[in-house]
């Protein structure tokens, strides 16, 4: 007897109730709006982060310093990649 095929995952659910990538495009979103940024929903990604950081109380350096030496950073796998 064969087997049931399953039905194939809704990518975009499924990612965000599990977390996805911390820097995706829907995870920053929601982050900003559970931050009270305004104005989040037309922001890039950049922006975003940027936002997100002033609204942590941090300077928003996201991709403004190379070889910044923060290796606790959470943005760091994304604003400095390994070389």
């Amino acid at each position: 007897m064969p087997a049931k095929k399953s039905a194939p995952a809704k990518k975009s659910a499924g990612r965000q109730a599990t977390g996805g990538k911390p820097t995706s495009l829907a995870n920053l979103k929601s982050k900003a709006k559970d931050m009270g940024v305004s104005g989040y929903s037309k922001m890039k990604k950049d922006q975003l982060i940027w936002a997100i950081q002033e609204a942590e109380g941090n300077v928003a350096c996201y991709s403004r310093i190379p070889d910044c030496g923060i290796m606790e950073c959470l943005w760091r796998i994304d604003c400095q990649p390994l070389q």
